[in-house]
């Protein structure tokens, strides 16, 4: 439990270290935004420029892959916080809960926090009660990624890709796609 919240922690912190806001020079970036599945979400619907949504992209993985190495660093013995299937989980219901738990994710910030207006203020309410919401319902089944830095991160350092860790990168593309 320490482990995984840890990784999360240091996820956000490096994910905030790497985006430098250039408001100064006319430019601005959407700092809600630590999950790669939503970076690619919101440049499709046209809130993030594709420029910087690349390195928004960029940022993320690397904040994903520092933050399980400090981790391991950190705490002793094995790192243990690689989403895995659990439950009896085939690879296509996991594909399939992903992908739906992160669409719900990713509908939840488009609607509360892309769209400008008066409550915008309490849209991480909104995205937190989601977010807990679907790793509630998803990390008995698939270890509740939502997220692909998430996973590549932890299983880049533990040198230990699962046969269907291709599907932690599938799904977000699939979730996008379902809007």
């Amino acid at each position: 439990m320490l482990g995984s919240f840890s990784v999360f922690l240091v996820d956000c912190e490096c994910t905030l270290i790497s985006i430098y806001d250039f408001e100064d020079h006319g430019l601005t970036v959407f700092p809600p935004s630590f999950n790669p599945a939503v970076t690619v979400g919101m440049c499709l619907v046209g809130a993030v420029p594709w420029f910087r949504g690349i390195l928004l992209f960029v940022a993320q993985i690397l904040g994903g892959m520092t933050a399980a190495a400090l981790i391991s660093c950190m705490f002793p013995g094995p790192l243990t916080v690689q989403t895995t299937l659990g439950g009896g989980t085939t690879v296509v219901q996991g594909l399939f809960i992903e992908m739906f738990l992160t669409a719900e994710l990713v509908f939840a910030i488009f609607m509360l926090a892309a769209e400008k207006h008066r409550a915008t203020f309490i849209a991480p309410v909104g995205i937190g009660l989601s977010l807990f919401i679907a790793e509630l319902v998803g990390v008995y089944f698939t270890g509740g990624s939502l997220n692909p830095a998430r996973s590549f991160g932890p299983a880049l350092v533990n040198r230990n890709f699962h046969g269907y860790h291709w599907s932690k990168s599938v799904t977000p593309s699939s979730a996008i796609q379902i809007f």
